[in-house]
Formats: C-alpha cells, structure tokens, sequence
C-alpha cells in the first residue's frame, strides 16, 4: 500500500519530498495501517493495489485501497497518514487542509 501511496504523490505533486517542501513539512507519516483478506491467492500471483478514496480529517487523512487479482478482490486495506510539522522543537500531526489543496 505503501507504494501506491507514493506512486500517487508523484502523479499527483512530483512525489513526498517535493510535497513537504513545499509545505514546509517533515513529511506525510503513516500513524496507523489495516489489512483484511478477502480471497487467497495463489504462488506467484500478483496483486494490483488502488486507491480507493481519501478520507478528509483536521490533522489525518485515511486512505483506502482495495487489492485485486485480475477481476478478484484478494484485500481491502486502510492507512491512516498525517503532516507532520515541527513544532517548538517537537514533531506534530499539523493540518492536513493544505496537503488536500495540493492532492484534489
């Protein structure tokens, strides 16, 4: 999930580094991350992760992906990330409102 996340910040916005640049950040943080199988596969099968949407909050964002196989829903899976922003010398989950500007 990991790498779609980042896949689509370089289409989106020339990738993570340019994004916390730019929005003087340290970067965008996995806080929490879930997983639930739904089909077995089998070895040497592969698995196609998309995002399905992001889900807005004031200092979070989720994002949900689905992972397929062909036409078959093998998981669905959900990251919550945030913007963290040092703040008084210490490392803080700050507003995510510019991150959503830049990523819509």
């Amino acid at each position: 999930m990991d790498a779609t996340f980042h896949a689509f910040l370089h289409d989106k916005a020339e990738g993570h580094t340019k994004i916390a640049t730019t929005l003087n950040a340290r970067g965008l943080g996995l806080m929490d991350a879930s997983l639930n199988f739904r089909s077995p596969l089998s070895e040497g099968s592969r698995i196609e992760y998309l995002i399905e949407q992001i889900d807005w909050s004031d200092r979070y964002f989720d994002v949900s992906y689905r992972g397929v196989c062909g036409d078959r829903l093998i998981l669905e899976g959900r990251e919550r990330r945030g913007l963290f922003v040092e703040i008084g010398g210490q490392l803080k989950a700050g507003k995510v409102a510019p991150l959503r500007e830049i990523l819509e």
